[in-house]
């Protein structure tokens, strides 16, 4: 017996990122209900893996290390229609939250 195989077709993935978890999430937020009043069916927000990064400053003579921490979520729209895309073209998001759309 096969497994069933889901068609990819129709289907857009929000890649939405910041430094900020707490601006992350409702940012996630509005842009899942921005595409449930067009009518397109989500999945998400889905929280991702923190990338972790050091960044060493030299402050008198001595490094300090600060950590930095890119919190990232993904939201997957099912059928997403024209508008609704134009719309999250169009999406404003707050400071230091960047969105990549992929199909």
């Amino acid at each position: 017996m096969r497994p069933a195989v889901r068609s990819r077709a129709g289907r857009l993935r929000c890649l939405i990122s910041a430094y900020d978890a707490r601006v992350l999430d409702e940012a996630s937020d509005l842009l899942a209900a921005t595409a449930r009043s067009f009518g397109a069916r989500t999945f998400g927000p889905i929280p991702l893996p923190v990338e972790t990064s050091t960044l060493v400053v030299r402050e008198a003579g001595v490094g300090v290390p600060y950590k930095l921490r890119l919190h990232r979520r993904a939201v997957d729209l099912i059928d997403p229609s024209s508008r609704l895309v134009d719309a999250l073209v169009r999406f404003s998001l707050p400071a230091g939250v960047s969105i990549s759309l992929k199909a």
